[in-house]
């Protein structure tokens, strides 16, 4: 038998399907989309790229930049609505394909036990109400069945391909 897949059992995240979120971007683009016109003044030019230089500057730039560009100036979060984390992803998609028993192919393991080259943060669950508001996208919660639905979706993929 082979080692179980280690899964980290202390990461949060908001697992997504990309397509929700390729929806959304496809609605977005509908609505607010404009043709190029270039910014008439210095100083709104200047308060725009200062806004999308960095997330702790938006909140101070983030009125004289709407008034430059509202359609452009959008920091959306594109998340699923559930915290989960990748050993409550692996279970369930386990389940999804059909293992009657998770637990002999996932074993949470702290992600501590993972030496990181990089600082993240263990929980980055996020709120994408305004993501739903903005792109009238619905981001739905992953569920065993979705899983089961996309793994069908890859065997007829992979069969018509044969």
């Amino acid at each position: 038998a082979e080692a179980p897949l280690k899964l980290w059992a202390d990461e949060v995240r908001s697992f997504v399907d990309v397509r929700q979120i390729t929806e959304g971007v496809r609605n977005l683009v509908a609505r607010y989309a404009v043709p190029h016109d270039p910014v008439a003044s210095a100083a709104r030019l200047d308060a725009l790229q200062k806004a999308t230089r960095r997330p702790s500057e938006t909140a101070f730039y983030e009125k004289e930049a709407r008034r430059a560009y509202p359609p452009f100036f959008l920091h959306l979060n594109a998340g699923g609505p559930d915290a989960l984390t990748r050993a409550d992803l692996g279970r369930m998609a386990a389940e999804a394909l059909g293992c009657a028993d998770p637990d002999l192919i996932i074993a949470p393991v702290a992600r501590a036990s993972a030496a990181l080259a990089y600082p993240s943060p263990l929980d980055v669950a996020m709120d994408s109400s305004n993501f739903e508001r903005y792109t009238g996208a619905r981001l739905v919660p992953i569920t065993k069945d979705a899983l089961r639905s996309w793994a069908r979706e890859e065997d007829d993929d992979s069969a018509s391909a044969s």
